[in-house]
């Protein structure tokens, strides 16, 4: 099981209830315990990016209360993703911690 470990939001525009929405994810590392995702939610109507979210995930074995590498099959389909997004640029709003946001 993966186990959000550290969430960075960024909350940029605003939808109105029931507003349709979409989000993309870009997945930006994977590693045997870790996966580094980054969010991007646009509103429908107009395409704009709204809200971003930066995540990092750490494979856990809920037997034995620990940090575990992932299941080989899991974790090769993460690669294959992982790959397929490599041409894609890094968000500059990755890798930020708070409170050194770019102004």
């Amino acid at each position: 099981m993966y186990y959000s470990v550290e969430n960075h939001v960024k909350h940029l525009g605003e939808a109105k209830a029931g507003e349709p929405l979409y989000v993309t994810t870009q997945v930006l590392k994977v590693d045997e315990k870790r996966l580094q995702v980054f969010h991007r939610m646009h509103r429908g109507r107009d395409d704009n990016l709204i809200a971003t979210a930066e995540q990092m995930y750490l494979h856990v074995d809920t037997a034995a209360a620990k940090a575990a590498p992932a299941e080989a099959a899991v974790r090769s389909k993460l690669e294959s993703i992982l790959r397929g997004h490599a041409g894609l640029p890094t968000p500059s709003e990755a890798g930020r911690a708070v409170g050194h946001a770019k102004h």
